[in-house]
């Protein structure tokens, strides 16, 4: 290139700034840029391969719910005697915009709306205080609250059926349930639909008054041989130890075996007077599977499992974990006869939206190369394909530093600032063509 050319190119006089020397420094120290490229090209892989993967970030609204269950409470009393006191207890609650409830029956629902931006972790703590210091009847459960976030959205639901009865299945269903809270990724594990174990005892009236005795003291050694409660620790040749009496029942002998004094000092054993049956509760509530395929659709009776994952923990890795380990403890951990279904798994709508956001941005990707093809040249077009993947290596590097997880909202900005890197791209591809002619 001529003086003459130098002089008409003004910027080429002009002195050089920070930028310009910046890329001074990797021009003439080009080896150098050759091993920051590889750098960004492993970091940027390795952060893509380990970044948490969802369908939508981690979102916490400034609402909660709390529902309470009051089983066969008409609607007037349910207000009266659990939603009214929920209602003031909450009210004197700060930030509280808005109160709404409704009771139904059986069923009070109190929704709580809270000013925006407050700390929703430490409203629901304060609003489960408020509401354990209330009283309810004695039919009452205990209240649940929930606030409204995207995180304790279940990741995961499957029902459990299989030739045997409900009370097996739960058994089944629970042993699962253990298993799966041990998986990486996975915080709470809620079964549904089965039934609890219940130990009832049938005492004979007739033995009972023979023997001289009553339901009170029967009662009472019930409760004197099934005791699990601490009692402090003690210091022993300098260790302290922490000292329990845990004597809770484990099976239907230990109940049998349970020891009664009669009016004459005489021992006898619980089974002497009474029947113990290993049964379940009455259901309250029934779950049912519905399969349609090659054979005469039918229902089955199903125990339903619902998996919520740990805050920032990847979906689609949870996922994949899960289901490794339901097929390595077929045949170990529950009978091989037994159905699994699983009838919702996010990862897959999480993978079906990261492919469709990924396809639209390669796809954005190869028009433009091929448009810089066209209007400017192949060299430069080749510039501008190899540049753009790599600033989204490190744009990817940057998100797995600041905790950012890898979701339809993220990719959408990357696609968003690939269209402002492709317009600089141009320019800066320009005015190098400009300065070589």
């Amino acid at each position: 290139m001529s003086n003459q050319q130098n002089q008409e190119i003004t910027e080429l006089n002009q002195k050089k700034n920070f930028l310009g020397k910046l890329s001074e420094l990797f021009i003439d120290r080009y080896r150098m840029s050759y091993l920051m490229i590889m750098l960004i090209v492993v970091v940027g892989v390795t952060a893509y391969t380990s970044l948490p993967r969802e369908s939508m970030p981690d979102v916490t609204l400034p609402y909660a719910m709390v529902t309470t269950v009051y089983s066969g409470a008409s609607p007037e009393d349910v207000e009266s005697l659990v939603t009214d006191e929920i209602e003031s207890a909450i009210s004197e609650l700060d930030d509280v915009e808005e109160i709404t409830s409704t009771s139904y029956l059986g069923y009070s629902l109190v929704n709580i709306e809270f000013a925006t931006g407050v700390d929703m972790d430490l409203k629901k703590v304060l609003l489960q205080n408020e509401i354990n210091e209330l009283r309810f009847p004695d039919d009452v459960n205990d209240p649940s609250v929930r606030v409204f976030a995207t995180s304790e959205m279940p990741i995961m639901r499957m029902s459990i059926t299989g030739d045997y009865d409900m009370y097996t299945l739960t058994q089944i269903a629970e042993d699962i349930q253990d298993q799966i809270e041990r998986v990486e990724g996975v915080g709470n594990v809620d079964v549904n639909g089965g039934l609890d174990q219940e130990v009832h005892i049938y005492i004979d009236p007739v033995k009972l008054n023979n023997y001289g005795l009553s339901l009170n003291s029967v009662q009472g050694a019930l409760a004197g041989a099934n005791i699990n409660t601490p009692l402090g620790d003690d210091n022993l040749d300098g260790m302290y130890y922490n000292i329990r009496v845990d004597e809770q029942f484990e099976s239907i002998d230990e109940i049998e075996q349970v020891l009664l004094s009669t009016g004459t000092g005489e021992l006898i054993f619980l089974k002497d007077i009474a029947q113990i049956v290993d049964t379940h509760e009455d259901p309250e509530e029934t779950a049912a599977m519905y399969l349609a395929g090659d054979e005469a659709p039918r229902s089955y009776g199903s125990v339903n499992i619902t998996v919520d994952r740990e805050d920032g923990a990847d979906v689609v890795g949870s996922s994949e974990r899960i289901r490794q380990m339901l097929e390595d403890e077929k045949g170990k951990l529950y009978p091989e006869n037994l159905t699994i279904h699983i009838s919702y798994d996010q990862a897959d709508d999480v993978n079906q939206d990261l492919k469709d956001v990924t396809e639209n941005a390669l796809s954005g990707l190869v028009v433009v190369v091929i448009v810089l093809f066209l209007f400017i040249g192949f060299s430069e077009s080749l510039i501008v394909a190899f540049v753009i993947p790599l600033s989204m290596l490190s744009a990817l590097a940057v998100m797995s530093y600041s905790g950012i997880t890898l979701n339809s909202l993220s990719i959408l900005g990357l696609i968003v600032s690939l269209g402002l890197l492709v317009d600089n791209a141009i320019v800066i591809m320009e005015m190098l063509t400009v300065c070589v002619i």
